[in-house]
């Protein structure tokens, strides 16, 4: 299960979008999240997700015009199913 997202970027300002598909085709988009890096912050979050994943996800981030070329790192909250 995806439960969440965290991201950190070098500077602030701007917002990362964050999409998170089925495969490397994209045939499914299972998530989306804009991240908000505006007022100082470098680390954001979007928990409380509950998304079942039966195969290898594929994710992509995009930038708007206020955060293109930063550095962006991220991390995915996944839990097994039991």
């Amino acid at each position: 299960l995806l439960y969440g997202v965290h991201g950190i970027i070098d500077a602030t300002g701007g917002n990362v979008e964050v999409r998170v598909y089925d495969n490397d085709e994209k045939a499914r988009e299972l998530y989306k999240a804009t991240l908000n890096f505006d007022g100082g912050v470098v680390q954001a979050s979007d928990v409380g997700l509950s998304i079942p994943m039966f195969s290898t996800p594929h994710y992509t981030t995009e930038a708007d015009a206020t955060s293109t070329g930063d550095e962006f790192d991220i991390t995915f909250y996944v839990k097994a199913l039991a």
